[in-house]
C-alpha cells in the first residue's frame, strides 16, 4: 500500500491527540488510501467500517453526554431535602448559584443509599460569591430516579440558580464480519467489503485503520467516514495485494473502527472500538 503523504499525517495529528487524551496510545497505524479530503482544521468527516465475510456481527454501544439545565432557582434552607427529577441515564448533577455572608454550606446528593458532596463552601463570601457547575463528588456518578439534594447551611445565605444534569446519549454501531481468511496460494490479490450499520440512525464519526505485519498490503478509500441519520449502512471496499515470495506462516491483521468524540461534546471513558481480524495463511 502506498504510504500517505506527510500532509495527511499532519492533518490527523489533532485527531490522534484527541484519541490519546481519552484512551491509551494506540500502536503505529497504517491508513487506507484517502480520496476524502479533510477540509480546514479537524473537519472530521468521519466514521465507519465493517467487513463482509463468513462470520458474525459485532456490536458496539457508546455514549456522549448531553446536558439539561433546569433553571431551578431558590434560597436553600438548613437541612432542606429537595427532590430531583434527573433525566434518563443521568450520570452527573451540577449546581450554580451564589453564596453570601460568613459561615459554611454543604450540599449532598443522596442517591441509591449513598451520600456524595455536590457543593462546599466555608469562609467569608462577603456580599456574594458566584459558583458555576459545582459538582465535587457528583461530576460523574450513578443517579437513581428518586435522588435528592440535602442542604446543610450555617451562617451563610445560599441561593441556587440552576441544577444541571448530564446524561449519556447511547449510540450503537454494528460491524460485520468479525473475521476474514485469505489463502495466499489461491488469492494473492483479494477484495472484500467492510460494512457498518447504524441501526439507531444517529450521526457520529469513526476512524478506520489497520495494524499488522502485512498492513501495507491493504488499501481502501476513506479511512475517515461519516455516518448520518439518513443512511443506515456504509460500505468500505478493501483491496489486498500481498507481496511476492511471502514466507510460509500465518499473518494476522487487525482492522479497527474507533469512535471519534466531537470537540463540542463531553465524553467519559475509553474511546469505544470495534475490531475485525484478517488472517493470511501461506
Amino acid at each position: 500500500m502506498k504510504k500517505e503523504p506527510d500532509k495527511f499525517n499532519e492533518k490527523l495529528k489533532g485527531i490522534k491527540e484527541k484519541i490519546n487524551d481519552l484512551d491509551k496510545p494506540a500502536p503505529k497505524y497504517h491508513y487506507g488510501h484517502l480520496t476524502v479530503i479533510l477540509i480546514a482544521a479537524i473537519s472530521i468527516a468521519g466514521v465507519m467500517l465493517a467487513i463482509t465475510g463468513t462470520s458474525y456481527t459485532g456490536n458496539v454501544v457508546f455514549s456522549e453526554d448531553t446536558t439539561t439545565n433546569t433553571g431551578t432557582s431558590f434560597i436553600a434552607r438548613n437541612m432542606q431535602i429537595k427532590e430531583l427529577e434527573p433525566p434518563k441515564n443521568a450520570q452527573a448533577v451540577m449546581l450554580s448559584g451564589t453564596v453570601k455572608g460568613t459561615g459554611k454550606a454543604e450540599v449532598y446528593l443522596i442517591s441509591g443509599g449513598e451520600k456524595k458532596l455536590a457543593y462546599y463552601f466555608e469562609g467569608n463570601a462577603g456580599e456574594g460569591e458566584e459558583f458555576r457547575d459545582a459538582c465535587y463528588g457528583t461530576c460523574y456518578t450513578k443517579m437513581e430516579p428518586n435522588a435528592t439534594l440535602l442542604f446543610k447551611i450555617k451562617g451563610v445565605t445560599l441561593r441556587i440558580d440552576n441544577i444541571k444534569y448530564t446524561a449519556s446519549r447511547l449510540i450503537g454501531f454494528e460491524m460485520e464480519p468479525k473475521e476474514v481468511d485469505i489463502d495466499y496460494k489461491k488469492e494473492p490479490v483479494k477484495t472484500f467489503d467492510i460494512k457498518v450499520t447504524n441501526p439507531e440512525h444517529k450521526e457520529f464519526n469513526l476512524f478506520l485503520y489497520i495494524d499488522g505485519p502485512l498492513a501495507d498490503s491493504f488499501s481502501w478509500q476513506g479511512s475517515i467516514i461519516k455516518m448520518t441519520a439518513e443512511k443506515e449502512e456504509e460500505t468500505v471496499h478493501v483491496e489486498v495485494r500481498l507481496p511476492d515470495n511471502l514466507a510460509p506462516g500465518e499473518y494476522v491483521q487487525k482492522i479497527t473502527a474507533r469512535y471519534m468524540p466531537p470537540s463540542y461534546k463531553v465524553f467519559r471513558g475509553s474511546t469505544p472500538t470495534e475490531e475485525m481480524i484478517v488472517k493470511v495463511k501461506n
